[in-house]
């Protein structure tokens, strides 16, 4: 298993699992599901990018 797929087994609402996109690259867009804020990210780093963070679904 990678890491990703053992933290979404031992599902710990309190712990934030980031979302990967193909290549090994984070996805742009980040949400933190037991919360609903959802944020941008460098897709090479996983960094929030400040004053991106909104609660609820993205636009």
């Amino acid at each position: 298993l990678t890491a990703q797929e053992e933290a979404r087994q031992h599902k710990n609402e309190a712990v934030f699992v980031p979302e990967c996109a193909q290549g090994g690259l984070y996805k742009p867009v980040q949400c933190h599901p037991s919360t609903g804020y959802c944020w941008c990210v460098l897709v090479d780093t996983g960094r929030p990018i400040p004053g991106t963070s909104t609660s609820g679904p993205a636009v």
